[in-house]
């Protein structure tokens, strides 16, 4: 059974929606710490769920350079080896593809 591609809306929405932000400030310039995770996090769910290249990631993202993707995709990929964030990852991925999960998501 092939997946259909998330739009690249629906990760937005339900990664802002699990940190508690606006999809709008995920796209802005803004870098609190809670902002940038949710982007990162949103980088990661694009290229992993989409296949999307870094460039496209960035242009999505509000211009941003193809090395912010990039860096936003390692960011989340160590942080998932290193601690709990594998199985919350594992949860966003299953909540991009049906976002009536997303509610049972948490940070």
């Amino acid at each position: 059974m092939t997946r259909i591609k998330p739009k690249a809306d629906q990760i937005i929405a339900v990664c802002a929606a699990t940190h508690g932000v606006t999809a709008s400030q995920i796209l802005g310039h803004r870098r609190m710490q809670p902002l940038a995770t949710a982007r990162q996090e949103v980088m990661f769910l694009m290229r992993m769920t989409r296949g999307d290249s870094h460039p496209e990631i960035g242009r999505r993202l509000g211009g941003r350079d193809h090395s912010t993707s990039m860096h936003g995709v390692r960011q989340v990929t160590k942080r998932a080896a290193e601690d709990a964030d594998a199985a919350r990852l594992d949860a966003l991925t299953a909540a991009v593809h049906c976002p009536v999960l997303a509610k049972g998501v948490r940070r």
